[in-house]
């Protein structure tokens, strides 16, 4: 039976991450907080500050540019 006292809607940890987090990881530890796992989805996080400061460098892509949550 799902402990109601520690379940957190998907559309609340979404926000919450979005609000949270100052880069991809940190957006992943705040949706996967208090994640109940009956409802799965896949998720592909793309941190575009990274991305950026690569491109300045005109090197190849930092590691954690681009994450898969499952």
């Amino acid at each position: 039976m799902l402990d109601i006292k520690h379940y957190v809607p998907d559309f609340m940890r979404v926000m919450l991450a979005n609000r949270m987090a100052t880069n991809g990881l940190s957006w992943v530890f705040w949706l996967s907080y208090y994640n109940t796992g009956t409802y799965n989805s896949q998720w592909m996080i793309l941190d575009l500050d990274v991305i950026e400061r690569s491109i300045n460098k005109e090197d190849s892509l930092e590691p954690n540019s681009f994450i898969i949550m499952e």
